[in-house]
């Protein structure tokens, strides 16, 4: 370690980084994961609604909800 150097100083150093991650968790992560979420449930209620109510099924709405 040089006598320039102090823990605290890298921690400041180091900090920015950390920041960057969790605002892009906070900020983008999270509201993607609930976008992605609130369309599987969109999609699996018009599935439920439509097999119960007209007797019919979409062949896309369990697989995009699979890979949603």
């Amino acid at each position: 370690m040089s006598a320039g150097t102090t823990p605290a100083s890298r921690q400041q150093a180091q900090r920015p980084r950390r920041s960057i991650w969790l605002l892009f968790e906070r900020k983008v992560l999270l509201n993607v994961a609930t976008v992605m979420f609130l369309i599987s449930t969109a999609i699996m209620l018009f599935e439920g609604i439509s097999r119960a109510a007209f007797d019919s099924s979409s062949f896309w709405a369990e697989e995009s909800v699979r890979y949603l």
